[in-house]
């Protein structure tokens, strides 16, 4: 598996997308670590052993102006 844990910029549990509070979109179901879906083996990064981040966000207009 690719290690994306470097890359990623945001914590789906409390500040998706870079927005604190965003009501529904939180992903606080999600699991953590190794995932197989239709076969398929990836890895959700745990933003607690990764200095807050787990997902990666790619640019958008609407994202906040304090971010890369």
């Amino acid at each position: 598996m690719l290690d994306v844990s470097a890359l990623a910029n945001t914590d789906p549990f409390t500040a998706p997308f870079g927005v604190q509070n965003p009501g529904k979109f939180l992903f606080t179901g999600m699991p953590v670590g190794v995932q197989i879906v239709g076969g398929v083996p990836f890895q959700i990064v745990d933003p607690a052993k990764n200095e807050g981040r787990g997902f990666i966000v790619l640019h958008s207009d609407k994202a906040p102006t304090d971010r890369q």
